[in-house]
């Protein structure tokens, strides 16, 4: 076993006194002050008077990391909760390499990430309709969005395509695509059997963006990738015609996309507005 593996808390000479106490809790509970200074004195050798633990205890009370029951304290459940649930999402992002999975993204915040081509992009974003529309919790989100093509529908795989199939009420979600190509107009077809209400041959911006609440995810991809997908997409007069690896091609070259994620109420309010006019 690592040295430590026992404990949540790293072990060290100059540990702080409100770290031992949740040392000290985590394995043994309730417990009064006089137990825990002793613990602390006779346990981990800490010169330390009573009346710093006693202040140490009162600020973790305030907290609400401690609960205390007559003269006794111990862990309050709903902070391990929290810190469980804190410990799971940081453990998801870093197994999926996804920032996104299990983050909250705290209002006015702003975060800006990069990808080198198109089908990076789409592996950070299905996470979103995963999170926000087949999720019980975010069931009264309605989601506005505006892609200046579609694609997604063309490399459906059957886990994604099981995401899409879990949305939960795809009526609350609106999608205008600015492409008109007969590629666009199978994407549109396919997010119309599913129930989902779309519009085509409409421009908004510049950049596709995403609208969940007051959450928006802007997504700013380079004119000359937007021109090179555009033109190959017109090449086809039937979806019967389309030459994947030239899509896939295309998909995978190396262009800047940025991605910028945030929360406002005032500008997501602006921008579903502009995809509500499309459907008046």
């Amino acid at each position: 076993m690592m040295e430590g593996a026992d404990s949540f808390l790293i072990r060290n000479e100059k540990m702080g006194v409100k770290n031992l106490i949740l040392e000290i809790l985590s394995s043994k509970w309730p417990l009064t002050l006089k137990k825990i200074h002793n613990i602390i004195k006779k346990n981990y050798r800490m010169k330390v008077s009573s009346q710093a633990v006693y202040k140490s205890l009162q600020d973790l009370c305030n907290k609400q990391v401690l609960v205390k029951n007559d003269r006794e304290y111990s862990l309050n459940l709903d902070w391990i909760k929290k810190l469980k649930e804190l410990s799971k999402s940081l453990e998801n992002s870093y197994v999926n390499k996804n920032p996104l999975i299990g983050r909250d993204f705290g209002i006015n915040s702003i975060e800006t990430f990069t990808f080198d081509n198109l089908s990076n992009l789409d592996s950070f974003l299905m996470p979103i309709i995963e999170k926000y529309l087949t999720r019980k919790e975010h069931g009264d989100y309605s989601c506005y969005s505006y892609w200046i093509f579609g694609w997604w529908p063309l490399f459906i795989s059957n886990e994604k395509y099981k995401v899409l199939r879990d949305i939960i009420n795809p009526k609350r979600i609106y999608m205008v695509l600015k492409d008109n190509s007969q590629i666009t107009a199978f994407c549109s077809n396919f997010y119309k059997k599913i129930g989902i209400n779309v519009r085509t041959g409409k421009e908004i911006e510049d950049f596709d963006f995403i609208v969940l609440g007051d959450l928006i995810v802007q997504i700013f991809k380079p004119a000359k990738l937007n021109n090179r997908v555009i033109s190959l997409f017109n090449k086809f007069n039937k979806f019967e015609d389309i030459d994947m690896d030239k899509v896939i091609e295309v998909f995978e070259e190396a262009h800047k996309i940025e991605v910028v994620i945030l929360r406002n109420k005032d500008l997501s309010n602006v921008l579903l507005r502009k995809i509500e006019g499309c459907f008046n």
